[in-house]
């Protein structure tokens, strides 16, 4: 992090940066998501513009798996004052810096940031809890997965977990889902929910890095989409854009994201969704 314009804060466990969303609180820890606010001023900005290419003003969104607000900020700002995020956030580290940067860039009234996971139940669900002063790749823990063994050797801690549809919410515009092969079990918990707001739907759809959860992870959601009556379709964007704020071309981050977009079967898709692959 030398080579970027940063304020570090005591013990150097977070560091300040400013972004195009804002000044953001983040995890120094973090070789992912803080190296890239601090080369780039910008986390996955293809991502990022996707996800709020289908945002309108007012609308409700759920951006499960929130982690420090990379993606929540963006979201806040699009759907503005008379709309509102509810960000879920388990892990203890960056949901304290999710609430933070809620709060430097005075989106207290358009933000609701949740310590808890969402799933197919509702209970508790055993965090771990990421050691802020080693490297760590704090938005790649999983929860869920049998043969991750990263999060094995880390102390944890019960954090809520529930259904979305115990939330009884009444009405959900958009959900942004991104929790590390979980997004099936999230889409379960959330079948009243989508079956009577329709939301448009952006799912992270990882695939056989570490193991077959990942590909199962992929299978039920593509099931559990038809079964909602809904157009779903992968997509992949770059991690690395040349159109960042601060005009960095150091490719620090080469690969892309997967993930999968669902839009009810009976409403307008856009041009650029149609020549997609069908699922």
């Amino acid at each position: 992090m030398n080579s970027i314009s940063a304020v570090k804060t005591p013990y150097n466990q977070t560091v300040l940066l400013g972004t195009r969303w804002g000044q953001m609180l983040a995890l120094a820890c973090d070789p992912y998501q803080t190296a890239s606010l601090g080369f780039y001023g910008e986390w996955a900005r293809e991502e990022s513009a996707l996800t709020c290419s289908l945002l309108k003003l007012g609308d409700v969104a759920l951006d499960v798996g929130a982690n420090i607000g990379s993606m929540t900020l963006p979201m806040a700002r699009k759907v503005g004052p008379t709309g509102l995020v509810l960000a879920f956030e388990p892990q203890r580290a960056p949901f304290y810096c999710l609430c933070a940067n809620i709060a430097l860039n005075h989106l207290l009234n358009s933000v609701r940031a949740l310590n808890a996971a969402a799933s197919d139940f509702d209970g508790a669900i055993e965090v771990p809890i990421v050691d802020v002063n080693k490297p760590f790749n704090v938005g790649g823990v999983r929860l869920d997965d049998p043969v991750y063994d990263d999060a094995t050797k880390l102390q944890k801690e019960e954090v809520p977990c529930f259904k979305i549809d115990s939330m009884n919410l009444p009405r959900v515009d958009f959900i942004k889902i991104d929790v590390e092969t979980m997004e099936s079990k999230v889409l379960a918990g959330a079948s009243e929910t989508i079956d009577r707001c329709k939301p448009v739907i952006i799912a992270e759809a990882l695939h056989g890095e570490i193991s077959t959860w990942e590909e199962e992870n992929i299978k039920r959601m593509k099931e559990l989409f038809k079964s909602h009556g809904y157009d779903a379709r992968q997509i992949q964007t770059k991690l690395f854009s040349p159109d960042n704020v601060r005009y960095c071309q150091d490719v620090i981050f080469p690969g892309c994201d997967h993930n999968m977009i669902a839009i009810p079967n009976e409403r307008e898709k856009p041009e650029w969704f149609l020549k997609l692959p069908s699922e």
